[in-house]
């Protein structure tokens, strides 16, 4: 495994163990170009999760970002064939242009949110953004960053949309919402730097 794939997959954050199990497969045999070709049977049957698992998984995966599907298209996983090749590309940010969260975070600290606990949301979000200013932790990943209870991040994550600050996309995998995906809505230009 190349040296910026390894540091990529240690700094991805998919949302289950079994998410990881598949992450960590498909980088292991990806090639020069961050993909990976194999068939459901064999994912299945080398990371040692069900079929349902290993599609649920890859299924994720591709709504957060982390990886996408170019064969099947993550809306025809669940009719594949168990030896149907499975394509995925490794959504790696290369070694050379890794993601600076200065401006994103510089960005969150002139943001004048009235309360501390609101703040302390704001720039975790902006410490995972990615270089489109966006990315999916899970509530509970935000609360362990940020000290605060679930409920208060789950409260202030609305208040932050509500407000304009940012927005939320909701995410789905076979018709099951997943964690969302907060977008910064960082001015295009004459913006904090």
């Amino acid at each position: 495994m190349k040296e910026h794939v390894k540091n990529w997959l240690m700094t991805a954050q998919p949302r289950f163990a079994n998410d990881y199990v598949v992450l960590k497969y498909l980088a292991s045999y990806a090639d020069t170009e961050n993909c990976c070709t194999t068939t459901l049977s064999c994912l299945s049957a080398s990371t040692q999760l069900s079929i349902t698992d290993a599609m649920y998984s890859l299924g994720e995966l591709h709504a957060y970002g982390l990886i996408k599907l170019v064969y099947p298209r993550s809306s025809s996983l669940h009719t594949s064939s168990l030896d149907d090749d499975v394509e995925a590309q490794l959504m790696v940010t290369p070694a050379t242009t890794q993601v600076d969260n200065k401006h994103a975070l510089n960005w969150a600290y002139s943001i004048k949110t009235g309360n501390p606990c609101c703040k302390a949301v704001l720039t975790t979000l902006a410490l995972w953004a990615d270089e489109r200013y966006s990315c999916a932790p899970t509530v509970e990943k935000i609360a362990d960053q940020s000290e605060l209870s679930e409920r208060t991040v789950r409260s202030w994550i609305k208040w932050l949309n509500d407000n304009g600050i940012i927005t939320i996309e909701n995410q789905y995998v076979d018709g099951r919402q997943i964690e969302s995906r907060y977008w910064l809505n960082i001015p295009k230009s004459g913006g904090v730097e």
